[in-house]
């Protein structure tokens, strides 16, 4: 069990490497990490990275989006 965590961790740290800097992901970009930290038992990481995000970016277009995603998130 301790190697599949330890494995899933390391996935973790490339998936989030891949994804390219913070400051240049597009707003789906972080969707789809919150959502894949969600699935991994990571709500509250992802909530984190909504949250940011949306403070970051009040007035972008697609904030509706990571509203409704964060909605989701800390239901």
């Amino acid at each position: 069990f301790a190697a599949i965590f330890v494995l899933g961790a390391a996935l973790c740290a490339v998936a989030g490497a891949l994804l390219g800097p913070v400051e240049g992901r597009t707003p789906e970009l972080h969707v789809l990490h919150a959502e894949s930290l969600v699935a991994r038992g990571r709500a509250a990481d992802a909530a984190k990275l909504l949250e940011d995000w949306l403070a970051a970016n009040p007035k972008d277009p697609k904030a509706a989006a990571l509203w409704v995603t964060l909605a989701r998130v800390k239901d």
